[in-house]
C-alpha cells in the first residue's frame, strides 16, 4: 500500500492541469480560436473531444441554435436581395426589404420546435414592445450610406495565411466564413460579423482581426485590383449599440493585437495546453461542459 501511494503520479504534473503534449499542425476554424481564448478546456472539450453541449432549457433556443438561426435567415435574405439587384437598402425600399425578410424568417421559424417558436418569433420579427432584428439592421444600413459595389455573403476564407506580430511571422491554416464583406467603389472593404447576443471584448476578440488579415490576402487581385480594409464591425443584436466598430478605436493597433493573439493561441494549441482557465470565472455558469471540467484546480492555483 505504501509503495503504491509513493508511486502515484504527482498531482502537480502537467497532465493533471490540461497538458496533453505536442499536437500536430492542423487547420483552425476561426471561431474555435476565439473559443480557446474564452477557455482552453472549453476548446479541448468541443474541438478535440467533440463533446456535445449539455442543454438545460428546453423552452428556448441554445446560444448555438440562436446564432445558427440568425445567420441562416440573414444569409438567405441578402442572397435574395442581391439576386433581385436591389442594391443598398434605402428609405424608399425599406418596406420591401422588411417584407422579404419576414417571408424568409417565417419559413425558418416553422422548422424549429413549437415550444421554442414564440420567443424566437418575437426576437426575429419584433413585437409591440421592441423592433425585430431586421428593422434594427436595415435602419443601420440606411444611416451609414456607402457606395457598395458588391456584397460577399458567407464568404469562405480557407487556406494558408501569413500573420505577423513584431518580429514574429507564422503561417496558419485557417478555415472560416465571414458573414459579410462589403466591397466599396474606392477599393476598400468592410468585414461584418453578426452576433446574436453581445459582441466579444475587443481586447480579446479574434474573429474580426483574423478575417481582416485573411480577406486582405485572399481578395488580392479580385476584380483585377487590390483591396484594403476600411472597417471591421460586429453587429450585435443583444447590444443596445448594435454596431460595434473596431475602427472606432486605433484600428491598426486592434488588428495587430488580434494577429498577436492568433499566433499565441495557435502556439498554445500546438503545444497541447488546455487548462481549465476561463477568461472570466462567471463564464463557468453558462459553460456547456460543467460535468467533465476539472475546474476545482482553477480555484487552487
Amino acid at each position: 500500500w505504501l509503495r503504491f501511494r509513493m508511486n502515484r503520479s504527482d498531482r502537480n504534473a502537467p497532465q493533471f492541469h490540461g497538458s496533453v503534449g505536442k499536437q500536430m499542425q492542423t487547420t483552425h476554424a476561426v471561431r474555435t480560436l476565439e473559443q480557446y481564448r474564452e477557455c482552453p478546456f472549453k476548446y479541448f472539450a468541443s474541438t478535440l473531444l467533440r463533446l456535445g453541449e449539455e442543454s438545460v432549457d428546453e423552452h428556448t433556443l441554445t446560444p448555438l441554435q440562436r446564432g445558427q438561426l440568425l445567420h441562416s435567415v440573414l444569409e438567405k435574405f441578402f442572397l435574395q436581395w442581391k439576386k433581385s439587384n436591389k442594391g443598398v437598402i434605402t428609405i424608399e425600399n425599406f418596406n420591401q426589404a422588411l417584407s422579404q425578410f419576414h417571408m424568409i424568417a417565417k419559413k425558418a421559424l416553422a422548422l424549429i420546435p413549437a415550444s421554442k417558436r414564440p420567443i424566437a418569433h418575437a426576437w426575429l420579427l419584433g413585437s409591440a414592445a421592441a423592433p425585430g432584428i431586421a428593422e434594427r439592421l436595415f435602419m443601420l444600413e440606411i444611416n451609414r450610406p456607402a457606395e457598395v459595389v458588391e456584397r460577399l455573403i458567407e464568404y469562405s476564407l480557407n487556406g494558408s495565411f501569413m500573420f505577423r506580430s513584431g518580429n514574429r511571422e507564422k503561417v496558419i491554416q485557417i478555415r472560416g466564413v465571414a458573414d459579410r464583406i462589403d466591397l466599396f467603389s474606392d477599393g476598400t472593404f468592410r468585414v461584418i460579423d453578426y452576433k446574436a447576443n453581445r459582441a466579444p471584448n475587443r481586447d480579446q476578440a479574434l474573429q474580426l482581426p483574423v478575417y481582416v488579415r485573411c480577406a486582405e490576402q485572399q481578395l488580392e487581385g479580385y476584380q483585377n485590383r487590390s483591396w484594403r480594409v476600411r472597417d471591421a464591425t460586429y453587429i450585435a443584436f443583444g447590444d443596445a449599440r448594435l454596431n460595434i466598430s473596431l475602427a472606432a478605436r486605433n484600428f491598426t493597433q486592434v488588428i495587430t493585437k488580434g494577429e498577436d493573439l492568433a499566433i499565441d493561441t495557435v502556439d498554445c494549441i500546438e503545444r497541447g495546453e488546455y487548462p481549465p482557465r476561463p477568461i472570466h470565472l462567471h463564464n463557468c455558469n453558462s459553460c456547456p461542459y460543467p460535468t467533465v471540467c476539472r475546474k476545482d484546480y482553477v480555484g487552487e492555483e
